[in-house]
C-alpha cells in the first residue's frame, strides 16, 4: 500500500502502482485482498503483482471489524463479507460473532441464532434454529 497526496493506492514488489492512489481509505484485509473506500462507496479489492480488481462494490456501508467485514443497509447488518464478495445475505442479523477460523454466530432480531461457515470448496450457510 502506498499513500501520496492523490490518496491510497496499491504497488506491487517492483514499486509499480497497480491501483492508482485515488482511494480516501485502504487497509489490508489478508492475503491480496484491501478494503477502501473511494468518495462514496466502498470496495473489496483483490491486488497481485499483475493488478488490482474490485471484486465488490457498494453504496452501503461496510465495516471492517476485527476479521469480520460487515455490510449495513440503511443502518441494519445485512451481510457478511468475504474478501472478494458476499458470504450471507439475510435479512433480521442482530450480531455476528467469530467462534473459529471461517465459523461465525450468527443472533438475528427474533432471537434465533445460526452458524455459518466457509469451506474450501465454496460457502455453506447453515442458520436459523
Amino acid at each position: 500500500m502506498a499513500k501520496e497526496s492523490t490518496g491510497f493506492g496499491i504497488l506491487n514488489f517492483e514499486g509499480d502502482y497497480v491501483m492508482q492512489p485515488i482511494l480516501s481509505q485502504l487497509e489490508h484485509t489478508r492475503g491480496n485482498y484491501f478494503y477502501g473506500y473511494d468518495e462514496n462507496q466502498y470496495l473489496l479489492i483483490k491486488g497481485d503483482h499483475i493488478r488490482s480488481d474490485v471484486s465488490y462494490n457498494s453504496y452501503h456501508k461496510i465495516t471492517k471489524e476485527g476479521d469480520l467485514l460487515l455490510e449495513y443497509i440503511h443502518g441494519k447488518l445485512r451481510r457478511v463479507m468475504e474478501e472478494d464478495g458476499i458470504l450471507l445475505d439475510a435479512v433480521g442479523m442482530e450480531s455476528v460473532n467469530v467462534v473459529g477460523k471461517n465459523h461465525y454466530i450468527i443472533t438475528f432480531r427474533d432471537k434465533s441464532i445460526g452458524l455459518l461457515g466457509k469451506k474450501r470448496m465454496g460457502s455453506t450457510a447453515n442458520y436459523r434454529s
